[in-house]
């Protein structure tokens, strides 16, 4: 077998539950293209017990710490904002133009985050993919870096620099593997698993409840599949990333008044069984009595 190709660097928000001593990802993202990768390991020394002049016993070495390079051909602008947090301003130039700007400030804190990559390995003349699954990563700032363009045009990519750690889950994994026969059969998975997709819609209603202090709620389209509903109140709420985890949110069934006050909004998500956002929608709440 030999490696002979990377593709598709993959990104997504690493959240732990300390309550259920759950990892899961959201609000995953893709980078375009991959050229090159390196996972530097350290590890911890053997320790040997010696016995009539050898070794009898041996503690083996553990992961400790790594260092995750990852080169492609450019780190686009929401990707960038998405492995260092970093935010946007609109800024006014010229004659009322306006842009967005990317700010580097002190209001950064580089997430944690799962990151994936895909190799291509060729056995006996057929491809398979692997699936490469860091658990745990935080990226430093990255070096800025160009040349001018001369008479030939050379490529020049960027470099940025995590570092691995263990995750929270039990057993405290740092990495996974998983071969595939098929690149989107490797994409699909590596989407799943750090919770790319798209946050589906909920158009939430509110009116009066049958009883003093209550709202009733109607939410369209209806949930799908074994989803379940799942709400909070308060106020400016926000929408939860795809794939977050809601599962500390109050169970609805879709059909009952809840108790809420004037004033408040309410947040509704579509979650699946484990408590993970597929839809949501937030709205003014109307209490009866208020």
């Amino acid at each position: 077998m030999a490696i002979k190709g990377l593709s598709i660097p993959v990104f997504g928000r690493y959240n732990y539950n300390a309550e259920a001593g759950t990892v899961n990802y959201a609000g995953g993202i893709i980078n375009p293209h991959a050229i090159s990768y390196t996972a530097e390991i350290e590890s911890t020394e053997n320790n040997p017990l010696y016995g009539n002049n050898m070794v009898i016993e041996n503690d083996v070495g553990r992961f400790s710490t790594g260092t995750l390079t990852l080169e492609t051909d450019d780190l686009i602008g929401e990707v960038t904002m998405f492995l260092l947090d970093a935010k946007t301003v609109q800024r006014q130039y010229g004659d009322e133009q306006t842009v967005d700007a990317i700010v580097f400030d002190d209001r950064m804190h580089s997430p944690v985050l799962g990151v994936g990559i895909i190799e291509l390995h060729q056995l006996d003349d057929v491809d398979h993919y692997k699936a490469i699954w860091f658990k745990k990563v935080t990226f430093s700032i990255p070096q800025d870096t160009a040349t001018t363009r001369g008479e030939t045009v050379e490529g020049q990519t960027r470099t940025i620099e995590g570092t691995i750690a263990r995750s929270n889950e039990q057993h405290h994994p740092w990495k996974e593997e998983a071969w595939f026969e098929a690149e989107s059969e490797a994409v699909e998975y590596l989407q799943a698993m750090l919770g790319v997709g798209t946050l589906g819609t909920l158009t939430v209603q509110s009116a009066a409840g049958t009883a003093e202090g209550t709202t009733a709620l109607t939410v369209t389209p209806e949930k799908t599949g074994t989803n379940t509903y799942r709400y909070t109140l308060g106020t400016a709420l926000e929408l939860p990333d795809y794939n977050a985890d809601c599962s500390n949110m109050t169970v609805w069934d879709g059909e009952a008044d809840i108790q809420a006050q004037d004033g408040q909004q309410v947040l509704v998500v579509e979650v699946t069984a484990d408590g993970y956002a597929r839809a949501a929608g937030i709205a003014d709440v109307e209490v009866n009595g208020a």
